[in-house]
């Protein structure tokens, strides 16, 4: 006599079970390139929680108008290096000593390069002065040329603004022109990303 379960699995036309380990061993090939990209999936999840999290600093986004140079954790701030007028990100623990630097021009206007990756961005105004990132011992620096001065504030250390007295007209990274401005119309904006 057989039981409910018996009859069903020997019934005809029903498979039989098997094992996931017999599975593995029938197709080798495949278990390995279902492996490969499982592993390929989480390398580059954890690649971009690295990029996004591991200790990258703020973008910066610069619009003709004030430049503003915000820390977005409230427990790292911009430290002033003495009477010099530049500032320093002590906390910010950059993963390399570039930036990648992306230009977006308004209308049809053109650039010499849309993007570039270093470490020296200058950004020089229509009054001939320039606020300079460089990126040192994986800190930003932020130095203004003589003349100009960057706003700080005990109250909010997280925020460093300059408010220029044009618009931008020059766009340089490494000492190479990205792109030049004739008006303040001919930029939408230039983001400034940290290099994982």
């Amino acid at each position: 006599m057989t039981t409910k379960t018996d009859a069903f699995t020997n019934s005809p036309g029903t498979p039989a079970r098997r094992s996931p380990f017999a599975v593995i061993s029938d197709h080798p090939i495949l278990f390995a390139f279902a492996l490969a990209a499982g592993a390929a999936l989480l390398g580059g999840a954890l690649y971009l929680a690295g990029a996004f999290f591991g200790g990258e600093e703020a973008t910066i986004r610069v619009r003709n108008g004030s430049l503003q140079f915000i820390i977005g954790d409230p427990d790292h701030k911009w430290t002033p290096a003495g009477a010099s007028g530049h500032y320093r990100y002590r906390d910010g623990a950059k993963q390399s000593d570039e930036y990648e630097v992306i230009v977006v021009p308004a209308g049809s206007h053109t650039c010499n390069l849309y993007s570039k990756t270093g470490a020296k961005i200058e950004l020089t105004y229509s009054d001939n002065k320039t606020i300079e990132v460089q990126s040192q011992g994986r800190n930003t620096w932020v130095r203004p040329s003589t003349g100009a001065s960057l706003v700080f504030n005990n109250g909010t250390p997280q925020l460093l603004t300059y408010t220029p007295g044009g618009y931008l007209s020059k766009l340089a990274v490494d000492n190479q022109t990205l792109c030049t401005f004739t008006s303040a119309a001919q930029l939408s904006s230039v983001v400034i990303l940290d290099v994982p």
